[in-house]
């Protein structure tokens, strides 16, 4: 039987950390390959040599970006199987809970608190995956928007999307074909025929 190497939970403990930076650098640079294989990597060193090594002070919130990818890239099954497998402290952490949060309203249809919410991430780090994950909520609401009204007012429009200004909603109205005239948003007939 091998003996275990007395530097064991400082070599787990610098593994860990060398992976916790590369998640970091992958979501800011958007690799979603990297980002799941480094995180796939990672996630042994939370759950399986949790009694070897001191915990990580970044514990929460690298579990919350491996949430959000999750989230980003819809496999629900994964998100649920990583919040049970987090200790109490982890998973009550602000970044998981902002994670938890938004989950639980995507899956009511809650895109407004979606949309109000994940404009405020809890820490920096998680700001390219939330604006993905905005990104795909908005574009759903636009969807309904199309199939429910022939034209809002452009005030409407913009509080329906979470806009901040007139020139966000021109960007998204000139990538869906939407017609600004009057005040108004006027959306193309057939939109919604031809996306369902």
């Amino acid at each position: 039987m091998l003996e275990p190497s007395p530097t064991a939970p400082q070599e787990l403990s610098l593994a860990r950390e060398g992976l916790e930076a590369a998640v970091l650098l992958d979501v800011e640079l958007g690799d979603d390959a990297a980002l799941d294989r480094h995180g796939a990597q990672l996630k042994p060193y939370y759950v399986d040599a949790r009694s070897l090594v001191p915990p990580s002070p970044r514990e929460g919130l690298l579990r919350a970006l491996l949430l959000l990818r999750s989230l980003v890239a819809g496999r629900l099954a994964e998100f649920h199987a990583d919040v049970a497998s987090m200790p109490p402290t982890v998973a009550s952490s602000p970044p998981v809970a902002h994670a938890a949060a938004l989950e639980a309203w995507l899956a009511e249809g809650a895109y407004n608190k979606v949309l109000a919410e994940g404009r405020r991430p809890p820490d920096a780090a998680a700001a390219p995956l939330l604006g993905r994950l905005l990104a795909t909520v908005r574009g759903e609401v636009a969807t309904c928007c199309e199939a429910a009204y022939e034209s809002l007012t452009m005030a409407d429009a913009a509080s329906l999307l979470r806009l901040d200004n007139e020139a966000a909603l021109a960007d998204v109205a000139s990538a869906r074909g939407w017609r600004l005239a009057g005040g108004r948003v006027h959306f193309p007939r057939g939109a919604a025929a031809a996306t369902a």
